[in-house]
């Protein structure tokens, strides 16, 4: 009798399941954001690829790679653990769910679904979108939050967010731009449309562009009548988010008009007016007839170039 035994002994590989977790998007803003998740890698198979699948949650609310409106990003395999993808390119104010995906390509295991939704942007983000002032009403709030870079601008360092006004004048004239109480550096330009990057000349020492609170911007030449487009643009990260006021008034503008003078027959009244200090000149009426408010100008006394009219 032949008796054969055969004993078969060697050192394996145990089999490790592959586990991607989807943690929060971090970093959300009107277009971007960022996602996150983390892998336990498989072993025997072993993972090839990780990454994420998103989609807009009104499209597919649980993505997976070519799925209805997913986009795969791929994540360079590295390491297990933490992973993380920039997406840009996003809607604003729009949800989107994504998930993290590990593959040891044949197999395909996802994570939980995660939501997060986008900002909405500054209703006067865009030029087109300002909003209007009124010259010399009071000064109005306004904030940089959720504001992106408009279109011709360029997004950089210092030229990080804006946010769009516009003013329609009736007569010619100048104008003085007032930005106040914000945090960081906000700058002030005047435009004369929409599209354009080409700022309207400030005056010296007041262009608008200084490193001071509040940020004024002076025209150098009297404007026509017309519609005109202030935008103004956060340079620092301590603006991007900033609130502040802002106001616009004509250089030319009587800020205490002349009270009423009781006098004798035959004696001098004295008026006096307060304007603003880009004045240059003045031109005194009196109310000729009652009837229909006939006002002519003075020609005598010191009514032409002073603040002092006598009669």
């Amino acid at each position: 009798n032949v008796i054969i035994s055969n004993n078969l002994t060697g050192i394996g590989t145990a089999p490790v399941t592959a586990i991607p977790t989807t943690n929060g998007a971090g970093n959300i803003t009107t277009n971007s954001a960022t996602l996150n998740g983390s892998a336990v890698f498989g072993v025997c198979p072993s993972t090839t690829e990780k990454g994420f699948v998103i989609a807009k949650t009104i499209d597919n609310a649980t993505p997976t790679i070519g799925g209805t409106g997913v986009t795969k990003r791929t994540v360079t395999l590295g390491s297990a653990g933490v992973y993380t993808y920039a997406e840009t390119g996003l809607a604003s104010g729009t949800s989107y769910t994504y998930r993290a995906y590990l593959t040891d390509g044949t197999t395909t295991v996802y994570g939980a679904p995660v939501e997060f939704t986008t900002l909405t942007p500054a209703v006067n983000d865009l030029c087109g979108d300002a909003v209007e002032l009124v010259v010399n009403d009071p000064a109005v709030n306004g904030t940089m939050a959720n504001a992106t870079i408009s279109s011709p601008f360029t997004s950089s360092s210092s030229n990080l967010a804006d946010v769009w006004y516009k003013i329609t004048t009736t007569c010619n004239g100048k104008l003085t731009i007032n930005v106040a109480g914000f945090s960081g550096d906000l700058d002030v330009g005047l435009y004369a449309s929409c599209g354009t990057t080409i700022k309207i000349a400030g005056a010296t020492g007041a262009t608008g562009t200084s490193i001071v609170n509040p940020e004024v911007y002076t025209t150098a030449a009297i404007l026509n009548a017309g519609t005109y487009y202030i935008r103004v643009n956060a340079t620092n990260a301590a603006a991007q988010s900033s609130a502040f006021t802002i106001s616009v008034n004509n250089q030319i503008a009587i800020s205490t008009q002349p009270a009423d003078r009781s006098v004798n027959a035959g004696t001098t009244a004295v008026f006096s007016v307060a304007a603003s200090a880009h004045v240059t000149a003045y031109q005194w009426q009196v109310l000729t007839t009652d009837v229909g408010a006939v006002w002519t100008n003075v020609s005598t006394g010191t009514g032409g170039t002073t603040e002092l009219a006598k009669t």
